[in-house]
């Protein structure tokens, strides 16, 4: 009677290994296809940083921090992004005829995002075509005195040699990390069966 109820705990052990197990490459599966975010400052007149590079096919969401004493734009000309959707932090106020503006560009698929000076926004968008795109500020004068860069897009299966990652984290040790400890919780319960 006690040795079935030790297999019994082993195999119940065992059992809520596998499930873990499970579950954390799933976790992990779900956490590999984040939103990339990349901070990009502006000032008076550049963009830090100024080229940037994604794979097509991401989801993207560029973080713009505007920290001159003017208003500044970030936008990645004739891009064709899907999805693109744009927003500015609680309490920044966007003028209504710059506000259409950036909403013209993002259902053309072209992500901006416009902001008055000391402010923040976002751009979240899905680039699908591999190339390369100008970064610009698209207010008058401002890519001309310096606040341009590039947005390469490279094809499916190219690997850039820095993507920026969300939370400054990678995900591939997270997910050896969780598959390693599932294993050895499996392998031990299977092993305390075998002794029984």
């Amino acid at each position: 009677m006690r040795s079935s109820v030790r297999r019994s705990g082993a195999l119940a052990l065992a059992l809520l290994a596998v499930a873990s197990l499970t579950a954390a490459m799933g976790s992990v599966a779900l956490a590999q296809a984040p939103v990339r975010e990349i901070k990009v400052e502006g000032g008076d007149y550049y963009f830090k940083p100024k080229d940037i590079t994604v794979a097509a096919g991401e989801r993207v969401r560029i973080v713009f921090t505007n920290v001159g004493p003017i208003a500044h734009e970030l936008e990645i000309s004739r891009l064709g992004a899907k999805d693109v959707k744009w927003s500015v932090a609680a309490g920044v106020s966007v003028p209504a005829d710059e506000k259409k503006d950036v909403d013209e560009h993002a259902a053309r698929g072209t992500p901006e995002v416009w902001l008055p000076r000391r402010s923040s926004g976002t751009v979240e968008f899905t680039p699908v075509n591999p190339g390369t795109y100008k970064l610009e500020c698209g207010i008058e004068g401002h890519e001309e005195a310096g606040m341009v860069g590039t947005f390469t897009v490279l094809a499916a299966g190219q690997q850039p040699t820095q993507l920026p990652r969300a939370g400054g984290l990678p995900l591939a040790p997270l997910a050896a990390g969780a598959a390693g400890l599932g294993m050895v919780l499996a392998l031990g319960g299977l092993a305390l069966l075998r002794r029984r």
